[in-house]
């Protein structure tokens, strides 16, 4: 069978210039992917998955982990079930997290095994937390800026926007084409403090204040190893090292009528897991040499583990041993704040770029959010005030009562209107409330009183972010 040629003309390109157009592409939504949001601190298949905990599924009640899987896969993040499960399982594991995004019922894995070696999603059940509820779901979040879903269908929010840059609580780790990021997680509370320091002094800050902001934060992890190295310099300009160490001391034992010196060891650097250390430790060339036996004894969540020291060696030797083993009992940790911009843009930020970066995002949306609620609260004062005119007349107000009780929808705008110069729009809001309650004066009255002082409140506010 003889095959048919094929028409068409044959094309020249220049292939360092395809490759790089090719490359190109890929990198920028591989690093989009992979790279967490100044703004919210997440990536958007965390976003994704926070998103739909709060609004596809009851925040208030735990959900099969293979249900909020298929919500997020099917309506917002076209992946693999396997890597949204992970994701789901990396918010809620408590031994990676201060103040995990996810709570969780079944094995999540745990430090003291693997974080690694978790439960299928069938038997496993989550929610979103408490926390993370507060942090990313108040009011103003239906501000937000939102964009197209994979399949136009429906809207997700480009970030979600918390009070604080939750960048420096959570934490994060990121690999992608030709860009790394790594924070380490810091304490709350103190992140707090330093931004609200930074808020009301922004417009006077000098390179002092600075300094005095980043030493304000708090390295936090959720085990509790003792750190090491300078943490400013890394918060101050995107990129550093702090070192960790296991928490130890030393002990007399008793073994076989021979007393030996034990190192105990009660704490692990981050992440570090008692198998993994152990394993690693007896790879070490000079293991027999300076460890006659090991004991781990950890359980319930707390590290316990002794070396049996030989007869042959001594503290100091041994902590030399351990400080040049790859083993986990010391260990460093990189601040790369490599971070995604507004504009999409990965780029290498310090705690003044990304205080700058949060809060010129949260001053946008906040004012949004407090001129939308100045007109609703305005819209409610006209309502309250209109209607405390008719009902404060005992004879207007019967009188008011009956036309309601007597007349169509249509020819109450027509009455109101002219008796009492009422829009249609009050009239439907009358119409639509409990009318035996607003007929009473007491409570309009206090209704009027109550809204003018949330715009008073509103006002102040607003004058207070434009100032």
């Amino acid at each position: 069978m003889k095959r048919k040629k094929r028409k068409g003309s044959i094309k020249e390109i220049d292939i360092a210039s395809s490759i790089k157009d090719s490359f190109l592409q890929y990198s920028i939504a591989a690093t989009v992917r992979s790279v967490p949001s100044v703004i919210d601190g997440l990536k958007p298949s965390q976003r994704r998955a926070l998103y739909v905990l709060y609004k596809e599924l009851n925040p208030n009640e735990f959900v099969k982990s293979s249900r909020a899987v298929g919500e997020i896969m099917g309506k917002y993040h076209p992946h693999g079930d396997q890597s949204i499960y992970a994701t789901l399982v990396n918010m809620a594991q408590k031994d990676r997290h201060n103040r995990p995004y996810i709570e969780s019922q079944g094995n999540f894995g745990s430090v003291l095994s693997s974080l690694n070696e978790f439960a299928a999603p069938r038997y496993t059940e989550l929610k979103l937390s408490k926390f993370a509820e507060n942090v990313f779901f108040q009011d103003y979040y239906r501000e937000l800026e939102y964009t197209e879903t994979y399949d136009n269908k429906t809207k997700e929010p480009k970030v979600l926007l918390p009070l604080v840059p939750m960048i420096l609580v959570k934490g994060t780790d990121g690999i992608a084409v030709g860009y790394t990021s790594t924070v380490p997680p810091h304490d709350y509370r103190s992140v707090c403090e330093s931004y609200i320091e930074y808020i009301k002094n922004r417009f006077t800050l000098s390179d002092l204040n600075w300094i005095t902001l980043a030493n304000m934060i708090k390295v936090k992890f959720p085990n509790n190893p003792t750190i090491e190295g300078d943490t400013i310099k890394g918060l101050l300009t995107g990129q550093g090292k702090i070192y960790m160490k296991a928490k130890y001391g030393f002990m007399m034992q008793k073994i076989k009528r021979t007393e030996y010196t034990v190192l105990r060891i009660k704490e692990l650097p981050y992440l570090v897991s008692p198998p993994a250390f152990i394993d690693k430790l007896k790879t070490e060339k000079d293991f027999k040499e300076y460890i006659y036996g090991i004991n781990d004894m950890s359980s319930r969540g707390e590290v316990l583990i002794d070396l049996i020291m030989t007869n042959q060696t001594n503290r100091c030797k041994i902590l030399d041993f351990l400080k040049t083993a790859k083993c986990g009992f010391y260990t460093e940790m990189n601040y790369t704040m490599n971070l995604i911009d507004l504009d999409n843009v990965p780029r290498r930020m310090g705690l003044k770029d990304i205080y700058n970066a949060h809060y010129s995002y949260l001053e946008k949306i906040l004012m949004k959010y407090l001129e939308n609620l100045k007109e609703k609260y305005d819209d409610d004062l006209i309502f309250y005030e209109v209607l405390y005119v008719i009902v404060r007349d005992k004879e207007r107000a019967k009188k008011f009562m009956e036309d309601v009780t007597n007349y169509s929808r249509l020819k109450l705008y027509k009455i109101f209107y002219k008796d009492y110069a009422i829009e249609s729009h009050i009239v439907d809001r009358i119409l639509n409330s409990n009318i035996s309650i607003l007929s009473k004066d007491s409570f309009v009255k206090d209704k009027i009183k109550e809204t003018k002082n949330k715009l008073k409140d509103i006002n102040k506010n607003l004058n207070n972010i434009e100032s």
